[in-house]
């Protein structure tokens, strides 16, 4: 989360502030370390940032993942 504006820091989902901006070749996506939760793929940091943000208005952006370690 270091040099990007995170206007909500915790997680919309387990309200865990574990957040991490994850880069996969030249996308990135933020995910919760805590529940899995994840936001959608964006072409940057910063529009990762603001697509997991507007999540409120946009239920459809996240979608969320089984932690298998929690079983």
């Amino acid at each position: 989360m270091q040099g990007t504006n995170w206007a909500d820091r915790k997680c919309h989902f387990c309200e865990s502030e574990k957040l991490e901006i994850m880069q996969v070749f030249n996308n990135s996506f933020v995910q919760c370390n805590h529940c899995g939760a994840r936001g959608p793929i964006a072409e940057n940091m910063e529009l990762a940032v603001e697509c997991w943000n507007v999540r409120g208005n946009y239920g459809e952006l996240l979608s969320t993942r089984i932690n298998e370690k929690a079983i």
